[in-house]
């Protein structure tokens, strides 16, 4: 048997009592040894399909949420937020989970599967669409007296209740395309899998809430996976998974600097001290266009890696 580790999170306001999106870092590792993960699943809220299907799409709507509402109602981005906004629930058990990429899996005889997968607490009903949030209103109920960290508050007391809290991770495969255009359209976040049915991948017991020192040490990550298991790299700001790849850089480089550790060079390589070129123009005024870096992911760690790449002249 493995152990599983969850890092709940919400992806917009640090306020429990906000109806928003939130988000479930899963890691699966052996014995005790939860520093070294053998597969770190990331997910949203939602129905799965992805908020940020694409770099460029993630840059628009992280500048300015409202981009989503210019979007027709038929739109499947703005119909993605609206599901992937919830309600405030009761208990992060209450919340489905789904996953924000397409993996790609080589079986032992070398044929290239796509995968996706989705986890959610045993006792749930069926997903349902239930949210009808306005995504330019998500300010709390004025009424809600709870603190503002109540969900991981009340999650630590259900693990340590009972039998604690179960969950199953489950998985859609289907092979790679040999039609490249197909096989990129199957990447696009916003196309559900709808003919792909559901397969159980694990089940997963958590009862024994860690310390929160242990807790923000833990660098979670798409990249760390097994080794027949990768993400699929974007070729550009358009690609389907380019926000994936842009996503698990900056969550390394994140990771890394919260936790003290010196960034290994292909990292460093991202994040060069030197200021960039376009920083002397900015400071003499000049109104020359300067290049625009988006940084996917909230919090403290996205948000100081925003700044000091403006500092810098991005």
């Amino acid at each position: 048997d493995l152990n599983a580790a969850v890092r709940f999170s919400n992806f917009m306001f640090a306020d429990d009592r906000h109806p928003q999106i939130r988000g479930a870092s899963f890691r699966i590792y052996s014995g005790d040894d939860y520093e070294n993960p053998l597969f770190d699943l990331i997910f949203l809220t939602g129905d799965g399909r992805a908020v940020f299907p694409t770099a460029d799409l993630a840059l628009k709507v992280l500048k300015d949420h409202s981009h989503v509402m210019t979007l027709p109602p038929s739109h499947p981005l703005r119909d993605a937020h609206r599901c992937a906004v919830r309600k405030v629930p009761d208990s992060y058990a209450e919340l489905h989970w789904f996953a924000i990429h397409t993996y790609s899996w080589h079986s032992t005889h070398w044929a290239r599967f796509r995968f996706r997968h989705r986890d959610s607490n045993t006792n749930l009903p069926p997903y349902s669409n239930d949210v009808n949030c306005d995504l330019l209103d998500l300010r709390p109920d004025s009424h809600d007296q709870r603190d503002a960290s109540f969900l991981k508050q009340r999650f630590s007391e259900e693990c340590r209740s009972g039998d604690g809290q179960q969950y199953v991770i489950e998985v859609q495969i289907r092979p790679k395309s040999k039609d490249e255009q197909l096989d990129l359209k199957l990447q696009d976040g916003l196309i559900p899998w709808d003919d792909c049915p559901w397969q159980p991948f694990a089940d997963v017991v958590l009862d024994n809430p860690l310390p929160d020192t242990v807790v923000e040490g833990l660098r979670f990550n798409v990249v760390n996976s097994p080794a027949d298991v990768e993400i699929v790299c974007g070729a550009d700001a358009h690609h389907p998974a380019s926000s994936a790849h842009a996503r698990a850089i900056t969550y390394a480089i994140a990771s890394h600097v919260r936790c003290g550790i010196m960034l290994p060079d292909y990292l460093a390589a991202f994040s060069n001290k030197n200021p960039s070129p376009y920083l002397l123009n900015t400071l003499q005024g000049s109104t020359t266009e300067r290049p625009t870096v988006v940084v996917i992911g909230g919090g403290v760690s996205g948000s100081a890696a925003a700044m000091s790449l403006e500092r810098r002249g991005y």
